[in-house]
């Protein structure tokens, strides 16, 4: 059985103030409030490109420029999003150009 990880930010008062790596939710939670007070939380960040001293808030995270807005940082397309987008790529040119393709997604 493969062992799943996930990244986390420890957040404490809508601030990233630390990553960790683990394998349950659950546990990366009681990993922050334990190490950060009650009011810490666990967020997963697998599929953002985010830092310590980074925002979040509103289900949302911001890094903040040099003048101090807040930026919204998007999510990072996965590997499936891409292959879906390049299939369709791929279904369209061969449509406009007749040439037969096989795209295979396994």
């Amino acid at each position: 059985m493969a062992n799943i990880h996930s990244v986390y930010a420890k957040v404490v008062d809508n601030t990233i103030v630390d990553i960790m790596v683990c394998n349950d939710y659950e546990l990366a939670n009681r990993i922050a409030r334990a190490t950060h007070g009650d009011t810490a939380t666990a967020i997963c960040i697998d599929d953002y490109s985010v830092g310590i001293g980074d925002k979040f808030h509103d289900n949302q995270f911001f890094t903040i420029s040099d003048d101090g807005a807040e930026i919204a940082i998007e999510q990072v397309s996965t590997t499936e999003d891409d292959v879906k987008e390049l299939t369709a790529k791929i279904e369209y040119l061969s449509m406009m150009t007749g040439v037969k393709t096989e795209v295979s997604n396994e």
